[in-house]
């Protein structure tokens, strides 16, 4: 009988427990990173929508970044400054140029941050 348990293979406890350290490592380091990752979606799809308002294009800088506010707002999207927007003419002139360029820094654990760049810059023609 010890002779068919010898010939036997499989897994031993090390890797084992290895393997569920580098899930929960890569599990940990999700789940703080995705909400960031969310937040600038969120940003990204306002700035894009911009285009759909002519009007307030036209209106200037301000308007653009009082709709970009509001807009995040009520996206609930509050960890951003008006002042991370730069709006600048187009390179045609008939529209604007907007950017955003932003750092979040995430705890992870112990004395490890995980720091973020998010940057994106939309052209929209006041038409």
């Amino acid at each position: 009988m010890s002779q068919r348990f010898s010939n036997q293979r499989g897994i031993s406890i090390g890797p084992v427990m290895l393997i569920i350290m580098l899930v929960v490592f890569f599990a940990t380091i999700l789940l703080k990173t995705l909400p960031s990752y969310m937040e600038f979606w969120t940003v990204k799809s306002v700035m894009n929508s911009v285009e759909d308002r002519p009007d307030e294009v036209r209106r200037g800088p301000a308007a653009i970044r009082r709709l970009i506010m509001s807009q995040l707002q009520i996206n609930q999207v509050s960890s951003l400054e008006e002042s991370a927007f730069v709006i600048q003419p187009s390179p045609g002139g008939r529209g604007a140029e907007i950017s955003v360029s932003y750092v979040v820094q995430k705890p992870m654990f112990l004395n490890i941050d995980v720091l973020m760049n998010f940057e994106h810059t939309v052209v929209v023609e006041g038409q």
